[in-house]
């Protein structure tokens, strides 16, 4: 997924899990900032507000790969 302003992503927030959105993307310096929206408590909460957030199809299956 390549970064874009106004899509969302989630990540590691402290010891849970936050989604974010990109505000500013530099594709010359790889520079990325986001505004931060929320917490959630799991990794699969995570993954399914953002992929609400971005207004994609909700995955069958969520699996942690990290």
């Amino acid at each position: 997924m390549k970064a874009k302003v106004g899509q969302y992503y989630f990540g590691r927030h402290r010891n849970i899990w936050g989604v974010w959105v990109y505000d500013v993307v530099n594709t010359e310096t790889g520079y990325t900032s986001g505004k931060f929206i929320k917490d959630c408590v799991n990794y699969e909460d995570a993954v399914r507000e953002m992929y609400a957030l971005n207004g994609w199809r909700q995955p069958s299956t969520i699996s942690k790969r990290f």
